[in-house]
Order: C-alpha cells, then structure tokens, then sequence
C-alpha cells in the first residue's frame, strides 16, 4: 500500500497505479464534470445538472451501539426543586455530547484522530458508457484510509441477493443487493447477487482519490450494471480500511486517543457510518438511531433511492422546503491544515473538517408566504455541549420523568422528538440556528469558534428571509461569554442579546473594568444568574449590571436566589425575553454610537470595521482601546428623553422562585408603568419588597445640522455623513486627547494635530 501524506488543503488529485491490486487508477475515473451545487442540507439530496448529490450528517462516524447506552449526560448544578413535579431536577444543559455509536479512530499521538470514514457527500452520474460515483470523506490521510461498501437493490426485491458484505465488513442482512461494491481509493472489488467476486479491473470498473478534496470516486461500465431509466435502492456504509479488509476496532471500552481503534464489539459489524439513516430521532450527534441499527444487523432503513431517470433528463431541484428541525452544513472559507478531530483534554473535541454543522429551525409556516420575513435568534452552545444541545434539551427538560443520569441511557427508553423547539419557534415566528463553533469548548473570543459563529451567521442571511431589524443573539454559559462578547465587537449586527450563567468576564474581587461595554449603548442586554453558581457568576451579575448604568446601557438583570449553574434558567428567562427582548427593533442608524475598539479583539480572518453603525475604521493611537462617543444631531429626535432604574424583588410560588430584578430602560415612569406586568407574562409573580424605582431626565439636545464627538487614544476614525444625515454646511464639535484624522464619506478629511477641543464647519 502507498501512503501519501496530506498537505495541507491543496487540491492535488492522487491518482496512481495501484500496488498488489488489479485497479486501474488514472483519470478517466474522474473525467466526469461534476458540477451540481448540493443543497447543504444533511440526510437530503438533490437532482441538479445530470446529477444526483446527497449529504449526509456530519461528524456521525461512530459505528455501532456496543455498549447499550444511547447517550449519558453529565450535567452541571445539582437538583434543585420543582413543585409541579418533584422527582423532575433542574439541571444544567451541559453533557458530555458524546454518540450512540462507540467506535473511535486510532490516535497513535493521543491528540488527534483522523475521521477518513465520515461521510459527507456522495454523487452519481452516467453517461452513454459509464455510470459514475463519487464520494466525499470527512478526512484522508491516505488514497486507501476508507472503505465504502455499496449495496446496490436494482430490482426493488430485497428477498434475493448478496447478504454476507465481503471483506470483513462483519455485516449479514438480506437487503436485495444485486450488485456490492467494495471500494478504497486504490481498488475495488465488485461481487454480483450470488456473492461472486470480480476485481474492478475485471469488470472494467476505473477508481481514483483526491487527497485535497479526501474523495474517492469510481465508475461502473454501464455493460456490467446498467440502471437505464429505473430508479436504484442504494444501501452504503464506510469504514477504516488496513489494505486487505475493513477494520475491527478493538472490543474494549471506547478510547478517545487510543493508538487503535476502539469500541468495537465481535458481533457488531465494522461499519462506522451510514450514508443515509433516515427516521433519524432528536440526538447530539444525529447517529441515534443508527447506532443502534448497526447494532441490530437491521439496516433496512438506512437506504438511499436514485432515480436514473432524473439524472438523464436533467432536472434542476430547488433546495428542499424543510421546516422543523434542520441539520445544515456550510463550508467554511477557512479551512484548517488538516482535517479530523483534535481531543481536548479527553472530553471535549476540536473539529477541523472544512464542512462544518449547524443546526436551524424553521417555523412551519415559512413557506407559506414567499415575501414575508422572519425574525432571526442566533444560538453558541455551552462547555461541552454543541450546535444541538438547545434542541435536544427542549425535549428532554419536557419530559417528567428526565433524570440525566438514567434518561436516554438505553434504547428502551425510547427516542425524542421535536415538538418543544419546534412548537417553541412557531409561537414566537422565529427562524433560530445554533453553530458548533469548531468544538464543544473551543469558545467564541475569537479566533476558530468566533469565525465559525460569523460564517453561520452570513450563512442563515444568505437562505432564509430575515427581517433585519429582527435579529438577537442568545447563549448559555460558555454561549453567554460568547454572546457578551459578540455583542460589543458587534453590536449593530443585532437587536437584543441574552447571555444566561455568565458575565462577560471576572476579575479579581468581581467584574473587571470593561470599556468595551460602551458598545452596548444601542444593544439592550437581558442576563440572568443564580446565587449559587459554582463559577463564581452569583456575585458577578450586579457589578455588570452596574457597569451598564454606568455606560448607560440598556438592560434586565434576574439574578435567581438558591439557583446555581443552570441552563434550564434560559428556559425559566423565556417569558420576560419573549415579552422585552424578541420585541426589540435593530436601529441602523442611531443617533448616538459610542464605541470602544480593540483590534485584539477580531479576528483577522473576518475583522471587525473598526467601529459599528455609521462608524467605522477606528485607528488606536496607542495601546489598548480607541474610545469614541459621537452624536448625529440631525437624528437627534431618537434621543431618549427618559430613563428608568429599577430594582424590585419578586416570588413565584408557584414555581418556588425568588428572584431580584434589576435594569435600566429608556421610558418614562407611565410607560414603564404600562409594560412591566411580569404576572402577565408567566402567572405567579408577585412583588416581595418596596418599589424602587428612579426616573431620570436626559435632557437630550436639540436637533440640528451639526455632530458633537469626543474621542480618547484614536488616531483617526471614518464618519458616514448620509447616514448621519448631515446637511451642507454642517457644522461639528470635537473633543480629542491627541491628534486625530476624521475621514468623511463624502471624501473630505479633518486634522487635528494635538489634544484639545474644535469646533468648524465642514
């Protein structure tokens, strides 16, 4: 066997005369133009260009349920009381996101496993001599590190054909298979419906590989199997291959980091996915069902239909109209080195694939009006959890019975649906994704996770239709630092944020200083914390909530006495952030913008504009923060007038809560007064101490053709004038503690060679 070593993400086809095998490897294998755009939908295929082309879920490629146990949370927090019913905790949304499935690659340097049998995409074609497949893989450290074998029923009569799967595939079952293809990147071997082998060169059969790409691609002479007109059931699995037969991980307990493979089971068939598992339940890592199918020897299920005769007539599908939960896939325009899974200190992976998951929900009546638009709702998961982990907690906090310990463990338990998120965004019309982030702990301050957060985020704009002052961003623990820390780099990108669990960051003795928390002025924030969080956050949630009055922020603070590190608090939050936060409009172009601008902060990959709204291209002068505070005058009537501090304590009997309310909103007291009805939005509140509550007047100043700014450590700075909406002969005021450039969009540029105050006209 030829090993080739992988570098980098290089698109350079390896094709090669294969060593010990009867393949012949050149390019006709791949003289198919493959054009058609898949449509990024995991478990969905489309017919496209002469083509058929299929996605499977990404990152599913880990083999049979050996062990019996569906999947094991290990949450956060401990129990906490539930009146409406007792024996039901609440606790945190945190588990270990492991699989059903228990197989894991060899790791010979206990840090990285290479994931060479993950589908992600399959293809196929014909022409008048040939009918074409090809494969792409979640990684390739060698044309032949893959196996796949191809269960093909051409007659639609699964009481006949080939049931033993050949070379070591360790899988019986009788599914109709007419014709079996066993194929790596360097040969192939082709076996008729009475278990007659034939090498490909036999048949005439051509096979290549791409490292660059990790694809495996191999085309059948239509004189051997011809599927004219008919459509063809397709039954495909993949698996690690050694040379000569698949792989059988080792049957001792699941090893992440072993230098072999692990997890295996002597009765368990060495298959680490399918490429299609339909019927597919709520799981972390959509393989649930699959896994235990595996298990089973009863892959009856997990098939594929191609119709052949779409192909030849060139049908063009539009992307599915899928509502509910889908599991979608983006390639990322970043790629990494390398490919696989990088191991974390045991629990928590890194995923470096360029095909990276996400998870959305759609509202079932989408497609029911093809000009409306959607509200939007951004998700960054918590440690140790992904991109799933809202949709799957939705159901599992619904059940009475959930413990996190027992529920889910074994099969008997049952499988769970959908109806919590999904009947969840049907009420609040909302089209909502949550991104993986490259990992269950990789985090979302920038760098890999940040990048990720940002490519999901332009990737829902680009195919759903979202109302653009509609949009919020939302996480849990390590999803809330997340979501802090999107919120200041870019604030003008959202309507409301709700961090749950955490601040945005601790300091010694409470909330460190943050001048970046400015840029929330046009941002309300809505952020809850119990007392007892074992990270410290019980303490941190009022100095936060008073650097934002401060910085006079908007913002609702619930801090829960005797709560401790709990995502279910997301859940309890719901009612105020439904009411208060969901109902927020993004204001494009405010009339106040106050910035702090860290260029540490970004991503080079995806930087920020140095600025938000009409402000961009902040320079620092110096080290640190470039600060700014800049008034439109003409958009001086958007200027609040009023704003209200509050502070009230409140009980819920009927859901045991005692809870504190704390913020800052910008109406006057008869407004506030006629708002805040927390008993309204969920029956149970009532008040539990005095009212405080302080009205201040912001005697804003008057409208006019003019801009008042006041800058700290900024060189220079770029000012949109038409979205500020100044007029000719506008006139300004600044204020700077050093030289500072002021470019217009108009083109004109204003210089201030040192320190002081200014005032001119333009």
């Amino acid at each position: 066997m030829i090993k080739i070593e992988r570098a980098g993400l290089v698109g350079i086809a390896v094709v090669l005369s294969a060593c010990g095998s009867s393949a012949q490897l050149d390019s006709k294998a791949t003289a198919f133009g493959w054009t058609a755009e898949p449509a990024m939908i995991a478990n969905a295929g489309v017919y496209r260009g002469h083509e058929f082309v299929y996605q499977d879920y990404v990152y599913d490629d880990k083999g049979a349920n050996t062990d019996g146990r569906d999947r094991f949370d290990a949450p956060l927090g401990t129990p906490g009381p539930d009146p409406q019913d007792p024996v039901n905790p609440r606790l945190s949304p945190a588990p270990l996101t492991n699989w059903a499935g228990d197989f894991q690659y060899s790791s010979p340097d206990n840090a990285h496993m290479h994931t060479v049998a993950d589908f992600i995409e399959f293809r196929t074609s014909l022409d008048a001599q040939r009918v074409y497949y090809r494969f792409r893989m979640g990684d390739m450290t060698a044309p032949d590190s893959a196996v796949i074998g191809v269960c093909v029923d051409e007659d639609h009569d699964p009481s006949n054909g080939l049931e033993i799967w050949p070379l070591g595939a360790n899988h019986t079952e009788q599914l109709g298979c007419d014709h079996f293809y066993t194929v790596w990147g360097t040969g192939g071997s082709a076996s008729d419906a009475h278990g007659v082998a034939q090498d490909f060169k036999a048949i005439g059969a051509e096979v290549s590989a791409d490292m660059g790409e990790a694809l495996i691609e191999f085309s059948v002479p239509r004189a051997y199997a011809d599927p004219g007109r008919k459509t063809w059931r397709f039954y495909v699995a993949s698996g690690v291959w050694n040379g000569s037969e698949w792989v059988a991980p080792a049957p001792i307990p699941t090893q992440a980091g072993a230098p072999v493979a692990t997890g295996g089971n002597l009765l368990a068939p060495n298959i680490y996915d399918m490429l299609s598992n339909n019927q597919e339940p709520n799981s972390t890592w959509n393989e649930e069902k699959q896994a235990n199918d595996l298990t089973a020897h009863h892959l009856v299920d997990d098939y594929l239909d191609v119709d052949f005769a779409r192909i030849a007539d060139g049908a063009n599908d539009p992307d599915p109209r899928r509502t509910g939960v889908v599991e979608r896939i983006y390639r990322s325009g970043f790629p990494y080195e390398s490919r696989g899974i990088v191991i974390q200190g045991g629990a928590n992976k890194e995923y470096l694939g360029e095909y990276q998951p996400y998870v959305a929900v759609i509202p079932s009546n989408y497609y029911d009006d093809p000009d409306r638009l959607f509200a939007f709702d951004f998700c960054m998961h918590p440690l140790g959890a992904n991109h799933n982990v809202e949709v799957f907690y939705a159901e599992a906090f619904a059940a009475r019975d959930y413990n996190p310990v027992v529920t889910g463990v074994f099969p008997s338990t049952g499988y769970l649906g959908f109806t919590q998120v999904t009947s969840l965004i049907d009420r609040q019309q909302l089209v909502y994704a949550c991104v993986l982030g490259r990992g269950e702990g990789v985090g979302y301050t920038g760098g890999d996770g940040l990048v990720d957060a940002l490519e999901v985020q332009d990737d829902m704009l680009a195919r759903y239709r979202i109302d653009d002052a509609h949009r919020t961003v939302h996480g849990v623990s390590l999803g809330a630092i997340g979501t802090w820390y999107m919120a200041r780099t870019y604030p003008d990108r959202w309507s409301a944020a709700m961090p749950y669990i955490f601040t945005s960051g601790l300091g010694t003795g409470g909330i460190a200083a943050d001048p970046t928390l400015a840029n929330l002025y046009n941002l309300p924030v809505f952020y809850s914390i119990g007392t007892f969080d074992q990270f410290g956050q019980g303490t941190g949630g009022d100095p936060m909530a008073d650097q934002l009055e401060g910085f006079g922020d908007e913002y609702l603070f619930l801090h829960y006495f005797g709560r401790q590190h709990e995502g279910r608090i997301e859940q309890d939050f719901l009612p105020f952030v439904a009411k208060l936060a969901y109902t927020r409009t993004r204001d494009h172009n405010p009339a106040r913008v106050k910035f702090a601008f860290n260029p540490s902060m970004y991503d080079m990959r995806i930087p920020g504009k140095g600025g938000a709204y009409w402000v961009g291209g902040m320079v620092p002068r110096g080290a640190g923060a470039a600060t700014i505070d800049v008034i439109a005058l003409p958009l001086a009537a958007k200027l609040p007038k009023k704003q209200i501090v509050f502070d009230r304590l409140y009980e819920n009997p009927n859901r045991l809560y005692s809870t504190r309310m704390r913020g800052l909103f910008r109406l006057s007291r008869e407004e506030y007064d006629a708002l805040w009805h927390p008993e309204q939005w969920e029956p149970g509140w009532v008040e539990a101490s005095p009212v405080k509550i302080t009205e201040k007047d912001l005697n804003p100043p008057k409208p006019g053709n003019a801009f008042v700014l006041v800058a700290a450590n900024l060189a220079s700075v770029t000012l949109d004038t038409s979205r500020m909406q100044l007029g000719g002969g506008a006139t300004y005021v600044i204020v700077t503690d050093g030289a500072l450039t002021v470019h217009l969009s108009d083109g004109r540029v204003l210089t201030f060679a040192a320190a002081g105050s200014y005032e001119g006209i333009m």
